[in-house]
């Protein structure tokens, strides 16, 4: 039989960071001295308040010999914080080319201040726990609270997961367990009305989102994925066995990301499953939110492909590669790239081709290629691409003829590391791919003929192409007169059209 929660638990230490070989001279050990400190504090300068806080609250987290009143003094910045989260909170609902400077720095340095806050009321559950007593439950539903805030923050604004946010979480999850803290019902300035008031439905709306492979989505549905999270935790139950199909692994001791745990589950470690019956029960594919996406229907294809096994990412056998490659992400760009290297293109007036990918692109590194696909690896100073966003790989030295040379093809995946490298993951278009213009105003395009396979796809903006019509696509040397089929996938700014080829 597995071992309980409870019992791992008291086996599991909680991650907290080192204590200092002395007390740091700034330290500020009484409630009142600190109060004051506070109140003098520059409110208006954002940028400096938030890295004052950080540096007092890391003096406290590791402090050798925590004062008596620790936990009052914890509790004595969560309004100051919880006033930085509303600011931070509103810039984010802004439209990032919108941001001032000052705006940008909050959002890049609150994750560090939440991550000390979390870790100070960590290191006070751990001294209660030495001490042999019931830690207090609002100090583990805040450090629980304010870790998956930098989870969801961090994976929106960065792309980034960073799987020690996760293990602290689920050590917290275990503690509230084996003490039945989880259901306790806690109110605290941090805690925005769209956060989940007890501790298991905070462990279990970060574990759905996790499970549900967010990297795979666009930004905008993630936003709204976050604000229908509760009700989803509401449905998700923890069993030791799997007595019906629809139960995923699940490891309890945060070693390992749950999605990669699900797909590839370690027979060493204790057997759990999440069970998906009710959340399955509860979901309406089909039916499109506020941000254009099918949620419900996001959620059943991506759960219910663990439930079956699927290792969609491993679909077709990679082989590790090491390439050199430039990249030019988004449709427009990638249609006018492919307009700049057809034969004989002139560029400034003079003959010749195109200039060469080192000087137009990103420059980036292919990991790994599949029959369907490639990873590549992109320096982290750039902006990161949303899932269905398109792309034209060149190599920066092809060795072999015109095919050779680079592809087109859809992100699929993206996600930040912890070196701040972005890896994505890419679906590549096979056969010709040709840069043409659709409808009357002449539109940018993508024509992806494979004739050996006898299929025609257009990739276009979103509704330049109506259902059960004809048209013509204007090719740079040739034109070609098609039908609407049948839409095959919508994602971002772009959908894919199947075409019947006409003459």
């Amino acid at each position: 039989m597995s071992t309980p929660p409870s019992q791992l638990a008291e086996r599991v230490p909680l991650d907290v960071p080192a204590p200092a070989v002395a007390r740091h001279p700034d330290t500020i050990t009484t409630p009142r001295a600190l109060r004051k400190w506070l109140d003098d504090l520059p409110v208006i300068d954002t940028g400096r308040l938030v890295e004052q806080l950080s540096r007092q609250l890391s003096h406290l987290v590791r402090d050798p010999r925590p004062a008596p009143r620790f936990n009052i003094l914890l509790r004595n910045f969560h309004d100051i914080i919880a006033s930085l989260q509303e600011q931070a909170i509103g810039i984010r609902k802004q439209s990032a080319e919108t941001r001032t400077h000052a705006q940008i720095s909050l959002l890049t340095s609150l994750p560090k201040l939440l991550q000390e806050l979390a870790n100070g009321h960590i290191r006070h559950v751990a001294l209660t726990l030495e001490a042999q007593k019931t830690p207090p439950a609002e100090d583990v539903f805040v450090a629980v609270l304010l870790l998956r805030r930098v989870i969801h923050w961090e994976l929106l604004e960065y792309r980034m997961f960073r799987p020690a946010v996760w293990r602290q979480i689920t050590q917290l999850y275990n503690v509230a367990t084996l003490y039945r803290l989880e259901g306790i019902r806690i109110e605290t300035a941090l805690r925005t009305p769209n956060d989940p008031a007890n501790i298991h439905e905070l462990f279990f709306s970060t574990l759905a989102l996790l499970l549900a492979d967010p990297f795979r989505l666009p930004n905008h549905c993630l936003r709204e994925l976050e604000e229908r999270l509760p009700p989803y935790a509401e449905k998700l139950e923890l069993c030791q066995s799997r007595d019906t199909e629809q139960r995923v692994p699940m490891d309890l001791s945060g070693q390992v990301p749950p999605l990669h745990y699900a797909r590839q589950p370690d027979p060493s470690l204790p057997a759990y499953y999440v069970s998906l019956e009710r959340l399955f029960a509860g979901l309406q594919p089909g039916r499109l939110d506020q941000a254009g996406c099918d949620l419900d229907g996001w959620l059943q294809e991506s759960l219910g492909a663990l439930v079956n096994g699927d290792r969609r990412e491993r679909r077709h056998p990679r082989r590790a590669r090491n390439a050199d490659y430039h990249c030019i992400m988004g449709l427009d760009r990638v249609h006018e790239r492919l307009c700049a290297l057809r034969p004989g293109h002139s560029r400034e007036g003079q003959e010749g081709s195109a200039s060469p990918p080192a000087l137009y692109g990103i420059p980036c590194l292919q990991t790994d290629v599949s029959a369907s696909g490639s990873g590549f690896l992109i320096p982290g100073n750039q902006r990161y691409p949303d899932p269905g966003d398109w792309a034209l790989f060149e190599l920066d030295n092809p060795t072999g003829g015109a095919g050779a040379s680079g592809f087109v093809g859809q992100i699929k995946r993206c996600m930040r590391d912890e070196d701040d490298y972005l890896r994505i993951g890419v679906e590549r278009l096979l056969g010709n791919v040709i840069p043409v213009a659709v409808g009357g105003p002449g539109t940018p395009a993508l024509f992806n003929a494979d004739p050996a396979r006898k299929r025609y796809r257009l990739i276009a903006p979103h509704g330049c192409f109506r259902a059960d019509r004809e048209d013509t696509l204007h090719g740079n040397n040739k034109n070609y007169r098609v039908r609407h089929r049948r839409l095959l996938s919508r994602e971002g700014g772009s959908e894919v059209i199947e075409l019947a080829l006409i003459g």
